[in-house]
């Protein structure tokens, strides 16, 4: 019999598949995801001032905005790797994308948990140069290479010998994954940080291609080896169980920022032709995000929800 509390995550998981079923038909139909619009001839920077801070801003809001796009289809990616294998009784494959979703998650919350942040509090000064004529220069210039370092991991990072591999040494190299998994963790505090560590340890055991996998394929009777024709769901319902606990870290959470992060970017009139974010109501997830809802303040709420339509 299955408990009250886990046919709520059950519940939960189920809502999950109908977000990301929804959101992957509309990615499949919008063929105009992102395009970039920021390099112009360098020449022209040792020229024109504004030109180059303009193209300095514009391509920060640019990456920022290719960032939104890879988190939310690879996280899509992810998770209907997962609701695949597991209605097809592959737990291999459905561990193997879950584990994969916990990294990209945590990578989005290191590279990108403060772009939205990072826009309210900047969304004057950068303003103040991309819409300068030239003729009233802003007096200041603002430097923001924590942010571009961040995108740029977030983009571009691989692991060191990678970037050694395709003589790429001047990308940024990638973090461990426990750090990754430590940063998902953490929203839950120190036991929440350790309970994703033990789960991360676990998906990991179960798609190392030895040692559990290899010896659950295989029933030993009699003095006989046979193949476990059960094999394949070993471990499905502690998968599933996992899922249901983490979706809301893993799946939803980067989702969520993704399209909010589009949306607020839409108001900066930042790549008008991407329409993921458009058409859904993210009213609910901008009022209940302390974050988010500083940002209904600084750039609208009717702005933000003009720019969803």
């Amino acid at each position: 019999m299955i408990k009250d509390e886990n046919k709520v995550l059950l519940k939960q998981l189920e809502h999950v598949k109908e977000v990301v079923c929804s959101l992957d038909k509309k990615k499949l139909l919008d063929d105009s995801v992102y395009n970039w619009s920021v390099w112009t001839d360098e020449s022209i920077h040792q020229q024109d001032p504004l030109v180059a801070m303009q193209d300095y801003y514009r391509e920060i809001l640019e990456k920022m905005n290719l960032s939104a796009v890879s988190l939310l289809i690879r996280t899509i990616e992810w998770a209907k790797g997962f609701f695949d294998a597991i209605e097809a009784d592959n737990w291999l494959t459905a561990a193997a994308s879950l584990r994969g979703a916990m990294e990209s998650a945590g990578d989005a919350r290191i590279s990108l948990k403060k772009s939205i942040g990072f826009l309210f509090e900047e969304k004057t000064h950068i303003e103040e140069w991309l819409l300068c004529d030239g003729s009233n220069m802003p007096k200041k210039i603002y430097a923001y290479e924590e942010m571009e370092n961040l995108l740029n991991e977030f983009i571009f990072a691989n692991r060191k010998q990678d970037n050694a591999r395709r003589g790429e040494p001047y990308l940024p190299e990638a973090k461990q994954n426990k750090d990754y998994i430590e940063s998902l963790g953490e929203i839950d505090g120190p036991e929440g940080i350790n309970t994703y560590k033990l789960y991360y340890a676990q998906l990991c055991e179960l798609t190392h291609p030895s040692g559990i996998p290899i010896r659950k394929m295989y029933d030993q009777k009699d003095g006989a080896i046979r193949k476990n024709d059960q094999y394949s769901m070993f471990g499905m319902a502690e998968l599933v169980q996992w899922a249901s606990v983490m979706s809301q870290r893993v799946f939803i959470n980067p989702i969520n920022l993704s399209l909010c992060l589009m949306r607020i970017l839409a108001v900066m009139n930042v790549n008008p032709r991407n329409k993921i974010h458009k058409g859904i109501d993210l009213t609910a997830i901008f009022e209940n995000n302390a974050v988010l809802k500083q940002a209904l303040v600084v750039f609208g709420k009717e702005n933000i929800n003009q720019a969803g339509l």
